[in-house]
């Protein structure tokens, strides 16, 4: 699970917002990226949860990987994190 430190809300869709305590930054996840999102929370790579995520949503890894790495860029262009990104 997500840390508890980082209040979410997630709607019936699977969408999350997050919001940063810290910053008061808010983001919001499509479903897709709210499934990734909580794997890597836990510590799993990028690479094994492309691959969960692919099966779940029947759509090639590498799909997953290009539509989750736009919100990759977002996040590392932020002065915050909110999750320890585990990218091996």
């Amino acid at each position: 699970m997500p840390k508890p430190e980082i209040p979410q809300i997630r709607d019936d869709s699977g969408a999350v917002i997050l919001l940063s305590l810290r910053t008061g930054h808010c983001l919001l996840l499509n479903p897709l990226a709210a499934a990734i999102w909580s794997r890597l929370a836990v510590g799993g790579s990028l690479e094994e949860t492309y691959e969960e995520c692919a099966t779940h949503y029947q759509i090639p890894p590498e799909k997953v990987a290009s539509l989750f790495e736009p919100v990759l860029r977002q996040l590392a262009s932020r002065p915050y994190r909110f999750w320890p990104l585990n990218t091996k």
